[in-house]
């Protein structure tokens, strides 16, 4: 193809039709600036950028008049657009600078009293819009790293936690306050945060009415923590633990057992925070979410036979051997324990061992398809984990929900990893919750903790479940 230039009949082809128009400039990257009838707008004249390969010269037509007007005004439509987006960034600039010198003043209200010095809040604000964050966010880092002595004092001084017997310490975001290494509440400076429950907003660096909230729900957090402790302690006094298979169990589900714990152990990345039932031919496996005991981790769970007794067990998810330790108690039958121990890992195993949300869909860049002709680029469709997909949880084919869970399925969220963006870490209150699930965080990663909308607190999960060969009759 000749070269073209300013003024320059051509045509150039748009899906399967071919437009006609003119030039209104010499290629560049190749790349032409060209002038025409099309889009939706019929009889306006247009121009785009089109590639070099699809434009050719071109005799004249009844329209060139038209074309040959709008590229002699081509270069006032250039200025008149460069000044509109002028005209437009500068109000996008204005209306930013307002809302920055709202939050400096909200800023510097909220902290002046307590000797701040307030140019850091200018330093820290454009920090905070670099990485996006929201202005109490900005506000929480200012306190937390430059006076976090300031907000652990507010917090002695303000929050009643006589006979709580609560440890208060600094962390990432704020101070946080536990019992035992249980993590209660951690308090920024502009919020209260709690486990699987709402934020409690507010000035936490003076006092008010959000401290007596923060107090009911932190002495509601603790009676559940309590009743919890109380319930396992009789049994504490008998517990056990079985480290290694008998000698009587068969090779396969020896052989079993040992590849399920080893996946639990490297490939596990999903924590439920509700109970999860997994009904098998025979018998029936009810998974507890998983709790600590002292410095242990442990999986809660039972094992029932139909028309049998349930047996009490919970598996030590950082026991460093394979197949994991089990805790149990005085009486428990050896061989129902055997059975509870083999079904226990292959279940939990089929259950937690996916890939985690965020890594499952890896969308390829999509073709841009042209505003006319029928043959658009098809979009290419994104890979899926296999197995079945039921709403927020991706389950193998081994598992398929049952009853109410097909409806809870479409909402619930599993606790998983999340990839984070380059430059940033995960919070101190993040890696603490997946440590409390079993789960260490690698770098760049953070944890999203199990929630679903519209499932009560004391609702279960349940799924049919079709074990492995070894395992069908244990």
């Amino acid at each position: 193809m000749a070269d073209v230039e300013h003024g320059t009949l051509v045509s150039w082809k748009e899906g399967r039709a071919r437009v006609k128009g003119i030039a209104l400039a010499k290629p560049v990257n190749g790349k032409v600036v060209v002038a025409g009838f099309f889009g939706r707008k019929k009889g306006t004249c247009r121009h785009q950028t089109v590639p070099r390969r699809l434009v050719s010269r071109r005799g004249t037509g009844p329209k060139d008049q038209q074309l040959f007007a709008y590229a002699a005004k081509w270069t006032d439509i250039q200025a008149a657009e460069a000044s509109a987006g002028a005209a437009r960034a500068a109000r996008k600039a204005a209306s930013e600078a307002a809302k920055v010198q709202d939050e400096l003043l909200v800023g510097a209200r909220m902290l002046e009293a307590f000797g701040f010095d307030v140019e850091k809040l200018e330093q820290f604000n454009r920090a905070r819009r670099a990485r996006g964050a929201r202005w109490d966010q900005y506000i929480d880092d200012l306190v937390v790293t430059t006076k976090p002595d300031v907000l652990l004092r507010s917090v002695a001084q303000y929050l009643d936690a006589t006979g709580l017997e609560l440890t208060a310490s600094i962390g990432k975001d704020g101070v946080v306050l536990h019992r035992n290494r249980f993590i209660v509440t951690v308090i920024c400076a502009t919020h209260a945060t709690f486990w699987r429950g709402r934020n409690v907003r507010g000035n936490f660096l003076r006092d008010g009415a959000h401290w007596e909230v923060v107090h009911e729900r932190v002495i509601t957090k603790l009676s559940k923590l309590r009743t919890s402790d109380e319930s396992s302690s009789p049994a504490d006094k008998s517990a056990k633990l079985l480290i290694e298979m008998p000698a009587t169990v068969s090779h396969e589900v020896r052989k079993a057992a040992t590849a399920a714990s080893t996946r639990l152990r490297t490939e596990r990345t999903l924590a439920f925070g509700h109970p999860v039932l997994l009904s098998a031919p025979g018998y029936r496996l009810r998974f507890e979410p998983v709790t600590t005991r002292g410095r242990a981790v442990e999986l809660p769970y039972s094992f029932q036979r139909d028309g049998g007794t349930a047996v009490n067990v919970a598996l030590r998810l950082k026991a460093p051997n394979d197949p994991m330790a089990i805790r149990y108690t005085d009486g428990t039958d050896p061989n129902e324990l055997v059975s509870a121990w083999a079904a226990g890992l292959a279940g939990f195993a089929e259950l937690t061992c996916v890939a985690a949300p965020s890594q499952t869909v890896e969308r390829p860049a999509l073709e841009t398809r042209p505003e006319r002709g029928p043959q658009a680029t098809p979009r290419q469709a994104a890979p899926r984990h296999p197995g079945n997909r039921d709403g927020g949880l991706v389950l193998p084919v081994t598992l398929r929900p049952i009853g109410r869970t097909i409806a809870y399925a479409a909402s619930y969220v599993a606790g998983h990893r999340r990839r984070l963006r380059q430059g940033q870490s995960s919070s101190a209150e993040a890696r603490t919750a997946a440590a409390e699930a079993g789960i260490a965080l690698r770098e760049h990663e953070t944890w999203v903790r199990p929630h679903a909308r519209g499932m009560p607190d004391d609702a279960a999960l349940e799924f049919a479940w079709r074990p492995p060969a070894e395992l069908a009759e244990v």
